[in-house]
């Protein structure tokens, strides 16, 4: 799962829309699908606050629907919501027990090749 700051940058960024798991929207193309919530990290301390960007479901231990977490959506909304991040991002607390994908990152295009010695 994905901190908020590890994808708060997409220029940064190549979405893996071939992935099975990948959401795709009719006009996203190669790039991530906007009005689509995911769960992300906050990078912080340990809670379920019913506050973006503070409530991580108790670093993701609880299911509780007492207990929040924070999910994050790329806004389709091209003006200033409430909540927005960034100009692009919108986050909001949503309850552990609430089922929704995450947005994930790794090194999907760094190759490893075995070594192949010839006698």
């Amino acid at each position: 799962m994905a901190s908020l700051w590890e994808i708060l940058d997409v220029t940064n960024l190549t979405y893996d829309y071939d992935h099975p798991a990948a959401f795709n929207k009719a006009d996203s193309r190669y790039g991530p699908p906007s009005l689509w919530y995911g769960w992300a990290r906050t990078g912080g301390f340990s809670g379920g606050a019913n506050i973006a960007g503070q409530g991580n479901c108790n670093v993701w231990s609880s299911s509780s629907v007492t207990d929040y977490g924070v999910a994050v959506r790329l806004t389709n909304t091209w003006e200033s919501p409430p909540n927005e991040i960034a100009n692009w991002w919108d986050a909001t607390s949503f309850s552990c027990n609430t089922l929704a994908p995450v947005w994930c990152v790794g090194e999907f295009y760094n190759v490893n090749l075995p070594l192949i010695i010839k006698p």
